[in-house]
C-alpha cells in the first residue's frame, strides 16, 4: 500500500486476521460443518438496547465484524472494541469491495 492510498480488501482482512490469531481467535474448526478454512466478510453493525421490549434505530451499537466458514458459510459476528480496534482505527478499516461475494477464482459476483 502506498501512503495516502486506501488498503486493499484483502490487505485489511490480513490485519484482521492477525488480531484475531494473536489473541487465539477462529483457531478452531467451524462447529457446522468441522471446515477449518475460515475467511472475513464485511461488517455488521446492530443497534443494542438495554430495554428487551425495545426497538432502536441509530443510538449505540457494537461495531462487528463477520468471520465466515469457507465451506458452509456458518458465520460468527465478533466485536471490532473487544479485538483491540479503537474508533478512531474504523477509517483504516473501510472495506473497498466486499468480500465472500464472489465465487473463488470466477470473478462473479
Amino acid at each position: 500500500m502506498t501512503e495516502g492510498s486506501q488498503p486493499s480488501t484483502e490487505e485489511i482482512q490480513r490485519r484482521i486476521l492477525k488480531v484475531m490469531a494473536d489473541k487465539g481467535v477462529g483457531a478452531r474448526p467451524c462447529p457446522v460443518c468441522g471446515n477449518p478454512e475460515w475467511m472475513i466478510g464485511a461488517y455488521v453493525v446492530p443497534t443494542v438496547v438495554t430495554n428487551p421490549s425495545t426497538v432502536s434505530l441509530g443510538g449505540p451499537s457494537y461495531p462487528c465484524v463477520s468471520l465466515l466458514c469457507r465451506r458452509c458459510g456458518n458465520t460468527h459476528l465478533l466485536n471490532l472494541y473487544l479485538l483491540g480496534f479503537t474508533k478512531e482505527q474504523f477509517q483504516e478499516l473501510i472495506l473497498p469491495e466486499l468480500p465472500g461475494t464472489k465465487e473463488e477464482g470466477s470473478g462473479e459476483t
